[in-house]
């Protein structure tokens, strides 16, 4: 099915774009870039794990800008940069015109460029010149545990072609969450894969650190006093300068405490601030309903745009008269959990 749908919805693209401009127009010009003489320039290494998957679901791998500077010798990004695919022949195919996927190529177990439909096909890899990244997805059932390929393929413009030396290997998966109390009991580090579901991973705080910077003799006088008619415990979330994010209050008395999440909680973006759901650049979340025992939070994923190597702090606090009591979050999204991973204090 993704073969060709994707397909499809790449002709689609090109016709659109194509009658979008003037007769004649190319993404790089009006006359067709050559890039039969382009001399070999530096190369550019991804060594990557990837786990196994039994849908068309991408994992994305971004190089850096930096590299790719090198690699090409230059200062400045070339705008007729295209990414290529080499097949068993030693032919390389440049670009739109040579794509068999969405904005790549389909790879077979040897790295070559294949066809979609071949029954070698393992992998198959589209490009985003913008953001420097590789998504690369796996032929439902036509890989295993333990597989490594060496993909043929680069980036090149009129003057220059820069191999990209992709090794991937695919691991089993592993866990997909886990966190990590610091020495304060305020602060955690949470490690999760990506998620392209609202899954959450649960928590648990401390509640005796929490009652005792608020100055309360349990955490049942938290919640009592958070339900009170008049509430002397407030819930509020913090942006990244640790502002509080207040919204206008109904009866015109004010500002209160505004929450973008379920339950009193809050979606945050990528810099750390309190954002809607589906904001640009919504990354994370932090949920609490008030009933667990013990109490924990859920931690959550925004369901698109994120990639392992991605991280941000999030804060929520609680507001008891004069004190209060901060709970941080170090979020942190990476390719697999593993033993190494701790409190990064």
């Amino acid at each position: 099915m993704k073969k060709s749908i994707y397909s499809l919805l790449a002709l689609c693209a090109l016709f659109t774009f194509s009658c979008m401009k003037e007769e004649g127009y190319t993404p790089f010009g009006t006359e067709p870039v050559d890039y039969s003489n382009a001399q070999k320039g530096g190369e550019i290494t991804v060594v990557e794990e990837m786990e196994i998957k039994n849908a068309f679901e991408t994992t994305a791998f971004s190089v850096s800008k930096n590299d790719v500077l090198q690699a090409f010798g230059v200062k400045k990004l070339p705008d007729d940069i295209v990414f290529y695919g080499e097949d068993s022949k030693g032919t390389k195919h440049f670009g739109p015109t040579g794509y068999n996927s969405v904005a790549g190529f389909y790879f077979n177990k040897e790295g070559y460029v294949c066809s979609p439909s071949s029954a070698d096909a393992r992998v198959f890899v589209d490009f985003t010149l913008s953001a420097l990244r590789f998504a690369v997805g796996q032929v439902p059932e036509a890989c295993k545990e333990g597989d490594t390929f060496t993909l043929h393929m680069g980036l090149a413009n009129a003057s220059t072609y820069c191999p990209v030396e992709a090794t991937l290997s695919l691991v089993s998966p592993g866990e997909w969450a886990v966190y990590f109390m610091h020495s304060d009991g305020l602060t955690y580090s949470v490690y999760e894969t990506v998620k392209t579901d609202y899954t959450p991973l649960s928590v648990y705080i401390n509640e005796e650190a929490v009652c005792s910077a608020l100055g309360l003799a349990s955490f049942a006088k938290l919640i009592s006093g958070m339900n009170a008619t008049k509430p002397t415990v407030e819930f509020y979330g913090l942006n990244a300068d640790c502002s509080e994010y207040l919204i206008a209050a109904k009866d015109g008395s004010g500002s209160q405490a505004g929450y973008t999440a379920n339950n009193k909680g809050h979606w945050f973006n990528m810099m750390g601030n309190v954002c809607g759901w589906r904001d640009t650049g919504w990354f994370c979340y932090s949920e609490w309903d008030g009933a667990s025992n013990p109490i924990f939070f859920n931690i959550g994923q925004a369901t698109a745009g994120i990639e392992a190597g991605m991280s941000t702090i999030i804060r929520q606090k609680f507001v008891h008269g004069e004190k209060e009591a901060v709970l941080t979050y170090k979020v942190h999204i990476v390719r697999k959990v593993t033993p190494d991973l701790g409190p990064d204090e």
